[in-house]
């Protein structure tokens, strides 16, 4: 598939994911929205733009408190050791076919255990996406890890805790508390 039918694709499905996501925004209150049907995808160049955009979205920075943007032609050079380097697993979150986010594993030496980081784009929040990706990448890879979360992250707090992830750890980074959870099989 040529790079620009593949994008053609893409934005089809995620024209289909926004259009169920309203949907289920216009249901009455109290109405159950569908389960999400999160698949993984390993990550390549080609999901770059996707990738960088979700990742460097101006609300994700605040909460995050990294003012500092990438510039892309930086970002794709990183992202490129990234998909290459065989200690990290990195796959795009799928919900019903449309790509949703990403989740990286990162493994360097530096490291006791991997750490988990997952990217939900913005459009496609507070559908309970986030929890489902964290459990699916949990149960993708099948050995302990850990994520890291700004305390004031409430809905990342509140998504680790439900995927299963146990507070190990706590720290004052500045004016934040930043912290650990751990997952194991």
């Amino acid at each position: 598939m040529s790079s620009t039918s593949g994008r053609i694709a893409q934005a089809a499905a995620s024209k289909a994911a926004e259009a169920a996501s309203k949907a289920a925004e216009a249901a009455p209150k109290g109405a159950m929205r569908p389960a999400p049907r999160v698949t993984l995808r390993k990550a390549a160049m080609a999901d770059a733009d996707m990738i960088w955009e979700w990742s460097f979205a101006t609300d994700l920075r605040l909460v995050m408190q990294a003012p500092r943007v990438v510039l892309f032609k930086d970002y794709a050079r990183w992202l490129a050791g990234r998909i290459a380097d065989r200690l990290t697993a990195m796959w795009i979150i799928e919900d019903a076919g449309a790509s949703v986010g990403v989740a990286l594993i990162d493994r360097n030496d530096r490291q006791a255990l991997p750490r988990l980081t997952v990217v939900i784009g913005r459009r496609f929040r507070r559908r309970g996406l986030g929890r489902r990706a964290l459990e699916v990448t949990c149960e993708q890879w099948q050995r302990p890890l850990i994520a890291e979360v700004d305390s004031t992250n409430v809905a990342g707090v509140r998504s680790l805790e439900a995927a299963g992830f146990e507070r190990t750890n706590e720290r004052q980074l500045g004016s934040v508390l930043r912290c650990t959870y751990l997952w194991s099989p």
